[in-house]
């Protein structure tokens, strides 16, 4: 059955000091991480349309294929989402399965995560090619005692997902590629993306 993900993230320019607070607040935590993430769509990009995702993932060692799709439950303060996901044992053998199910991969998105807990709550610290994040997920209580703890300011929260972020940033700055990787950025002149990702929190 779906589950209802509920989730905010913020924006941080002091990785080391986050990371470090982090470590102090939560239970557990497993070592950092290089994530890919693959999306598919129709031909006619009928997801992207509906503001749903068709996702698979590889994180440490482990295929994901996970389904988006919006939530009837709705919050300002909050981005929900209905989540489905199953395990895969194969990343080639379950992209054959789609791209031969009338899929097409549609975009790439690497990142290098680490992953937190306490109790039920996963906080998740996000390196991206154009900036780090921490992403927090459980209940509303769970996050906002989190957020309160870890000295974040939750008028800076931010509801958007990464693919939103990377469009307006990839609009404003003239990039000429669609896969975000580090590969891709690093042919990227070195910028500040500061104020285009402040930009999102409400």
């Amino acid at each position: 059955m779906p589950l209802i993900e509920i989730e905010v993230k913020f924006y941080i320019k002091n990785y080391e000091k986050i990371i470090k607070k982090i470590k102090e607040y939560s239970d557990k935590h497993n070592e950092s991480s290089l994530e890919k993430n693959t999306l598919f769509d129709t031909k006619n990009h009928f997801l992207k349309k509906s503001n749903k995702i068709l996702r698979l993932r590889t994180y440490l060692g482990k295929t994901i294929l996970t389904f988006k799709q919006p939530s009837l439950e709705t919050s300002p303060e909050f981005k929900k989402l209905e989540e489905s996901e199953v395990f895969v044992n194969s990343f080639d053998e379950m992209k054959y399965i789609l791209s031969n199910s009338g899929f097409i991969k549609t975009q790439i998105y690497e990142k290098q995560r680490q992953i937190f807990s306490k109790g039920e709550l996963e906080i998740c610290v996000d390196r991206l090619p154009f900036g780090d994040f921490i992403e927090l997920e459980g209940t509303e209580n769970e996050i906002k005692t989190a957020v309160q703890a870890l000295g974040f300011d939750w008028n800076k929260k931010i509801l958007p997902d990464y693919i939103s972020i990377f469009e307006k940033i990839k609009k404003e700055n003239d990039l000429l590629f669609n896969d975000i990787t580090f590969k891709n950025f690093k042919e990227v002149e070195p910028k500040d993306f500061s104020d285009k990702i402040l930009s999102f929190c409400l």
